[in-house]
């Protein structure tokens, strides 16, 4: 029973990785590991699930990216709380060197909200 369930485990690893061991331990393609052959396959939901959501894991507080986009972040507030009162109170218009911190500002916060 331990063998049958160690060949199992080792399918759905080598189906979510889309590789095989051959005899010799060598990786080979397997084209049944295919997000489309994923889909086809009724019973393997659970498997296309879990390779999305390893994929979209969230990064860790002490990861050097992570501090990097936080610090970014700050910088970035502290952008948004003086312009957004000078933009309201004087009706300034958002266009030419206004307009591309604005939309970076904007990709910015979504991609970051995303990310998390």
């Amino acid at each position: 029973r331990e063998l049958r369930l160690d060949r199992e485990e080792s399918s759905i690893k080598s189906s979510m990785t889309g590789h095989t061991t051959s005899g010799g331990g060598e990786a080979v393609a397997n084209p049944q590991g295919s997000i489309s052959s994923l889909l086809r396959n009724p019973h393997s939901g659970s498997n296309l699930i879990k390779m999305v959501c390893s994929a979209l894991r969230a990064m860790t507080p002490t990861c050097p990216a992570r501090i990097v986009l936080d610090s970014l972040g700050s910088v970035l507030v502290i952008v948004d709380i003086v312009l957004t009162p000078i933009i309201i109170a004087w009706d300034v218009e958002i266009d030419g060197a206004l307009w591309w911190p604005c939309v970076a500002m904007a990709c910015f916060w979504t991609l970051e909200v995303l990310s998390n």
